[in-house]
């Protein structure tokens, strides 16, 4: 199911490497503005997109919900998953472009 523009907030980004495949992924905390403030950890795998996610800033982000073998799994969606980006939370950081 595909969730549409969820205002969130990037807490951080973390950026590790597959034991398996030495691949880098991005692991990133996003926090949801929207309702209840939602915690959420999403695994980012293209370093395009994981650089785009910048800590303490806002976006109306597109999520995909699905079933996995350990439960509910959220993620970006495949297509468009940044609707637009919403600014910094601190002062004196500019916007991006």
């Amino acid at each position: 199911m595909k969730i549409n523009n969820v205002m969130c907030l990037v807490s951080s980004r973390e950026e590790k490497v597959n034991k398996n495949t030495n691949l880098p992924y991005w692991t990133t905390s996003i926090v949801t503005l929207d309702g209840d403030g939602t915690a959420l950890n999403i695994t980012v795998k293209e370093r395009e997109l994981a650089e785009k996610l910048k800590p303490m800033f806002k976006y109306n982000l597109n999520l995909s919900l699905s079933n996995s073998q350990y439960g509910m799994r959220v993620e970006l969606a495949a297509l468009n998953p940044i609707v637009k980006e919403l600014g910094s939370i601190i002062d004196g950081i500019p916007q991006g472009k």
